[in-house]
């Protein structure tokens, strides 16, 4: 059985290699019959994922994927990554404009017995990718992107983490804010879809805007990773479009009816008292927009 160290040595490899344009170089590290849930596009096959992750080559040739964290739970490692690079080549019906892209990634492995991804779920922010490259949403330099150490469990913390995080979701899912204050930081900093809400009040008025739109909304956790004092939660979103939604844009699309179903990635810390004070929130918009407007 593969230990942690192992483990946590293959997923940053991953990335190491399609920085430097190695691409096949990945192939050995996953299973020949490779299971991918990539943006919601779903195949089997390691010739296929390879294809795959070269998708991105030509309308951005060299582009960089700077990993932030990778944690390591089991068999299962959750990695929160950087996507950075230039529009240099053709992007769907947009010509190279060289403009720069900056947007976040999330990845989920589950490794076999020979510490090989057998299963890879991933999300990125295609909206925000889209809105960089038409110009709606502007990045003047990259960021620079400094790897987080997931630290220690604080001290009679390390059960409880798992725990609270069902807490969490099945709070906000039952709409039930003021039980959710209670399991996150007074300072807590949230970080969803580009945008940036600070304090508690910040948190809940964010879920109350999407609660607005969507008043049936639940989160169904699919998988919950702890490591240190962090911990990464991937889960789905459904609902009912009821109410006005405004989009990354800035336009509205209004309530329609329709149900809708997507996948997120979470990312959060605990503080010493076992509360989340940073969470960080990867998805795909378009997801949601093409639900109710195709």
């Amino acid at each position: 059985m593969p230990d942690h160290e192992t483990l946590h040595r293959v997923a940053s490899t991953f990335h190491k290699n399609f920085n430097a344009g190695r691409f096949d170089d990945n192939g050995p590290l996953v299973a020949e019959e490779i299971s991918v849930d990539s943006n919601t596009v779903r195949f089997t096959g390691r010739s296929r994922f390879l294809e795959r992750i070269r998708r991105f080559d030509g309308p951005f040739p060299g582009m960089q994927l700077r990993d932030r964290m990778i944690l390591i739970d089991g068999m299962k490692a959750g990695v929160h990554y950087i996507m950075q690079g230039e529009h240099g080549g053709q992007f769907g019906d947009l010509s190279p404009t060289g403009r720069k892209v900056e947007i976040r990634g999330a990845e989920i492995f589950t490794f076999n017995d020979e510490a090989q991804m057998a299963d890879l779920v991933t999300v990125n922010e295609l909206d925000r990718l889209k809105a960089q490259v038409s110009g709606r949403e502007s990045i003047a330099e990259h960021a620079d992107i400094t790897p987080v150490d997931p630290g220690s469990p604080h001290v009679g913390h390390g059960i409880a983490q798992r725990e609270r995080v069902h807490q969490l979701y099945d709070s906000l899912s039952q709409g039930d804010h003021d039980a959710a204050m209670v399991l996150v930081a007074e300072d807590i900093v949230v970080q969803p879809d580009g945008e940036r809400v600070e304090g508690r009040d910040g948190f809940v008025g964010y879920m109350h805007r999407h609660r607005s739109a969507f008043p049936d909304m639940t989160s169904e956790i699919e998988d919950v990773l702890v490591d240190g004092n962090r911990a990464c939660v991937s889960y789905h979103r459904r609902g009912t479009h009821r109410g006005d939604l405004t989009t990354l844009d800035g336009s509205v699309v209004a309530a329609s009816g329709r149900t809708f179903s997507f996948r997120t990635v979470d990312f959060m810390r605990f503080n010493r008292q076992g509360l989340v004070d940073e969470l960080i929130s990867v998805s795909n918009g378009d997801e949601v927009v093409a639900q109710l407007t195709d």
